[in-house]
């Protein structure tokens, strides 16, 4: 009974996390392609770069969290990561950050 539970949490997560992978591969915009760009020197991770695409749409941690099926605690880890990297202290600096990028090629 415990391994088949397991099983089916094993394969809900998997679903869940091909689901989004599916989705923000539907919606790459110019936004997700100017976070793109200006994060590229940068150490962001994958999920990192979710947040980043997220939070630069506007987005809430609150809202993020439940886009990307994470907690709002994990969401703003992650936002905490990006601004150290990023020497960044703030979404509005993060967002100027990104914007700097609008025109280069």
């Amino acid at each position: 009974s415990f391994a088949i539970a397991a099983g089916s949490i094993g394969l809900l997560a998997a679903f869940s996390s091909r689901a989004v992978s599916t989705a923000n591969e539907r919606h790459d915009s110019w936004q997700e392609s100017l976070c793109r760009k200006a994060t590229a020197a940068f150490d962001i991770t994958p999920r990192e770069l979710d947040v980043v695409v997220l939070t630069y749409r506007g987005l809430s941690a609150k809202k993020t969290a439940e886009h990307l099926l994470v907690s709002e605690s994990t969401v703003k880890a992650h936002l905490a990561h990006v601004y150290r990297k990023l020497a960044v202290h703030s979404k509005q600096e993060l967002i100027e950050l990104i914007d700097g990028y609008r025109n280069e090629p």
